[in-house]
């Protein structure tokens, strides 16, 4: 398991707001003037209406994610490349989709519309105790209708950077030339767009897995606190701070 990974796992315990109200309250527990054990929980309980307001969450979701992409069938790219982390693996080893599972969704359609040719699997398993993801992936693209021959396994990849550089370098291998098309989460295509982009690497993004969609909210949105939005939150200021790092490190 990578220094970049266990950093970036320690770093992403402090994005998420259900945390920044848990250690508020925590402090509450060893401060002895009472002024400023108040203030700490107020400022605990405005956290959490402002991040546990869905219809706030929509707002900005929508503003950071693109649009749906529309490319027309029978378009022919050589290649899709399919960002790995929508699946995950029991103690066993059986595989089992995610979250992300409209990223395999997404792939398989362009696939069959004749969009794409050939499907990339690029990213590798983190937990040294796991099978690669792309043991799940390949079959279940199979079964799918996805052909054998049309599905490449890229297992190296630790993170977007890498999933850039090293598919660049798989599908060149192969004599399959850009541009490909990028299949990952709608709220991580700004972060792979740059990457990508940085890395030389001529692609399309096609987004899945909206976090949020534009549509009036409902009432229920607006004033009944969301505890579950409070983590979707974290996903997004993930990606926010994830440009910043690209940035910093010259990745994007």
């Amino acid at each position: 398991m990578s220094l970049f990974y266990l950093l970036s796992k320690f770093v992403n315990f402090f994005l998420a707001p259900a945390h920044w109200i848990i250690i508020l309250l925590v402090i509450t527990f060893f401060i002895k003037k009472q002024h400023v054990k108040k203030r700490l929980q107020i400022a605990a309980f405005i956290l959490f209406i402002v991040f546990s307001n869905q219809a706030l969450f929509s707002v900005v979701a929508n503003a950071w994610q693109p649009p749906k992409a529309a490319l027309e069938d029978s378009a022919g790219f050589s290649a899709g490349i399919l960002l790995g982390g929508l699946s995950q693996s029991d103690r066993n080893g059986n595989g089992f989709f995610n979250d992300a599972s409209d990223r395999f969704i997404q792939t398989v359609q362009l696939y069959h519309r004749g969009i794409i040719k050939k499907v990339l699997i690029t990213g590798a398993t983190l937990g040294s105790d796991e099978p690669p993801e792309a043991d799940y992936l390949l079959p279940e693209l199979v079964n799918a209708g996805v052909r054998a021959e049309d599905v490449i396994v890229e297992n190296r990849a630790m993170n977007t950077h890498q999933n850039a550089v090293f598919s660049k370098q798989k599908l060149l291998q192969l004599q399959l030339p850009p541009p490909y098309v990028v299949i990952t989460s709608a709220f991580h295509v700004p972060r792979t767009k740059k990457v990508f982009e940085h890395a030389n690497v001529e692609a399309i993004m096609y987004p899945s897995n909206y976090l949020a969609v534009d549509k009036t909210p409902a009432l229920t949105d607006i004033l009944i606190p969301q505890v579950k939005t409070l983590d979707t939150w974290r996903l997004l200021i993930k990606e926010f701070v994830g440009v910043l790092g690209y940035k910093l490190t010259n990745k994007a």
